[in-house]
């Protein structure tokens, strides 16, 4: 089972230490070129950030540039 995967189970779906470990792999994917998987993670990423950590933190910052990068 890949680490994600095994997190998001313990932790539940949308638990905020979700979010570095979508970023690191949403900069992997970026690194494949697999830009459709990495827009995905990075969505997902950018939703719990913002849910739990609000629009100024600074990890929504963080994952909104990764997103800039796969347009």
């Amino acid at each position: 089972m890949h680490p994600y995967a095994s997190a998001r189970r313990r932790l539940g779906p949308d638990h905020p230490l979700l979010v570095p470990r979508l970023y690191a792999i949403a900069q992997v994917q970026l690194q494949r070129h697999d830009y459709g998987s990495a827009h995905r993670s990075i969505d997902e990423a950018l939703r719990i950030a913002r849910k739990h950590m609000g629009e100024q933190n600074v990890q929504v910052a963080n994952t909104l540039e990764i997103k800039a990068t796969i347009f």
